[in-house]
């Protein structure tokens, strides 16, 4: 494909792919440890007014951010999975016009 100025590496894509597992692994546990520590020190800021007036602000901080983080998990864990798919389709679409190419090798004229 390299005349149509368009080229897919397969080797960088097969070893591209894997860090994206990785990556999302690796941010899930984070999120997770994040939530816990979070967790764990309960409402330090009281019960008071000042102390419900930081909550309100806090809380929905909070949840979004854990929201975006697993959503950042899936993409990941999402690209993984996409650049498998695409090296595989493309590993097989190759094998089948070579194999087309190679049935068509001796006969004809």
């Amino acid at each position: 494909m390299a005349d149509s100025g368009f080229d897919i590496d397969l080797d960088q894509i097969h070893s591209a792919a894997p860090t994206f597992h990785r990556e999302s692994v690796a941010l899930e546990r984070a999120t997770q440890k994040l939530k816990h520590s979070l967790a764990g020190l309960g409402s330090p800021w009281g019960d008071d007014e000042q102390g419900a007036k930081f909550e309100d602000v806090y809380s929905p901080h909070l949840h979004a951010i854990e929201n975006v983080a697993h959503a950042l998990t899936k993409g990941l864990a999402s690209i993984h999975g996409a650049m498998k798919d695409m090296a595989g389709n493309h590993e097989e679409a190759d094998h089948s016009s070579a194999s087309g190419f190679q049935g068509n090798h001796g006969g004809g004229r």
